[in-house]
């Protein structure tokens, strides 16, 4: 990956105003070339605009699926679910041989009814991903469960 070209006197001027860390001159040329410097890393914007964050030290890959989480909390506090869990992994295998891997986003039980509830938290655009699509009819089919988009 190339970077980007700066002269000795382009490079003093950004090392002085601190503008460029982590860069020093070795040795100066004697010709006034330009030196390649790697290009600065730019965190890339999420393909379906979600921002990832910390609660209580827990990550959640959206700030949708933390409120979930947190509404969830709410739920077994008050007596209608328990057994609240996150990201459950569950095997899709088929004739001995593992096909996938889906994971959740929280399982938990109504105690009304005692039902186990597999839910997973997607935007508009993130429910139409194929992947998700074949995963979700893989689970119906192979584990007979059904997953609550929300």
């Amino acid at each position: 990956m190339k970077g980007m070209k700066l002269t000795i006197d382009e490079l003093n001027k950004k090392v002085a105003a601190g503008t460029l860390k982590g860069y020093k001159i070795v040795s100066k040329p004697k010709k006034k070339k330009a030196i390649e410097l790697p290009e600065e890393k730019v965190k890339k914007k999420s393909k379906y605009n979600n921002k990832k964050v910390v609660w209580e030290g827990i990550k959640f890959d959206s700030i949708k699926e933390l409120t979930r989480y947190k509404h969830l909390l709410i739920l077994q506090k008050a007596g209608e679910i328990k057994d609240l869990e996150r990201q459950v992994t569950f095997t899709l295998n088929i004739n001995e041989g593992k096909i996938a891997n889906y994971i959740c986003d929280h399982r938990y039980v109504i105690c009304k009814t005692g039902e186990t509830i597999i839910e997973d938290v997607k935007s508009s655009a993130t429910k139409k991903i194929a992947v998700f699509l074949l995963k979700k009819k893989m689970m119906k089919a192979i584990l007979g469960i059904d997953i609550l988009i929300v």
